[in-house]
């Protein structure tokens, strides 16, 4: 079995959390059970090269749950819709440990039509336990919340996933696990903005993202909150709002970024 494929005692400490990883049986002598994928893992159209040229669009999806645990036999991402017995015995808290909130997410960023235009540069997943995961446009993601675990436990142990029928060694990923800090990720001159209901600048979203970016600005990056409760980390932001005086979900922010982004950039 190669490196990378080993789930070492450092990078379990980073996805699990020290807090919790003796609680869902994960340690240093846990062996390792290759998490088993059918060979379905799709890519998007690619239309980067029309689109070069133009400016783009980044997500960062903060502080997302995607916690890995020795579930029976294999390693999996926590699921309280399946998972509930274990969490319970364990304690934990299934309010908490919610990977559909990222799913729906990223299915709602992966499906709009600022992806299908080639606008969305990258999308970038800050887990809750610091992991920072770089997710390409081009990725499809999967419709169920059971398929899309099962993918999030292959990248964390991997640490990468290529497309269906290709090597990652052969250039391109769709998922992959890079180094923190985010900001070293973003372009320079990029517009950085994070949405929080709790923000005290309240704007009309649709106003707001039209007059965003000029000559100056590359790219404009979104950070939206993935988890049920938290504020997502705001130090590195150029600015924060609230779009909304309710507790929206990150999907339904997304959604509205999305649409006032496509009017912004008469995307049809």
């Amino acid at each position: 079995m190669s490196p990378r494929k080993r789930l070492s005692s450092k990078l379990i400490d980073a996805i699990a959390g020290a807090d919790i990883k003796e609680a869902v049986g994960l340690t240093e002598n846990t062996k390792e059970t290759k998490t088993e994928l059918p060979d379905w893992i799709p890519a998007a159209p690619n239309n980067s090269n029309a689109n070069k040229m133009k400016q783009k669009v980044i997500f960062v999806l903060d502080k997302a749950s995607l916690t890995l645990a020795h579930v029976g036999n294999i390693i999996r991402v926590l699921n309280p819709d399946h998972h509930a017995d274990f969490m319970r015995k364990k304690k934990l808290d299934p309010y908490v440990h919610r990977p559909d909130i990222v799913h729906e997410a990223l299915h709602q960023i992966m499906t709009s039509r600022l992806c299908m235009s080639g606008r969305l540069e990258a999308v970038y997943i800050k887990t809750d336990c610091g992991v920072l995961i770089e997710v390409s446009p081009r990725t499809a993601i999967p419709a169920s919340l059971d398929k899309f675990c099962d993918l999030m436990s292959k990248v964390l142990q991997d640490l990468r996933v290529a497309p269906s029928g290709k090597s990652v060694r052969g250039g391109m990923t769709l998922f992959r696990l890079v180094k923190n800090p985010v900001t070293r990720h973003l372009p320079v001159n990029s517009f950085k903005v994070g949405l929080s209901c709790s923000a005290s600048k309240a704007v009309e979203l649709r106003d707001y993202v039209s007059d965003l970016g000029g000559a100056d600005v590359e790219n404009l990056v979104f950070v939206v909150g993935a988890m049920a409760r938290g504020a997502i980390d705001s130090e590195y932001l150029d600015d924060l709002v609230s779009v909304s005086g309710d507790h929206l979900s990150a999907a339904s922010c997304l959604s509205r970024i999305c649409i006032a982004l496509e009017r912004k950039w008469n995307i049809l």
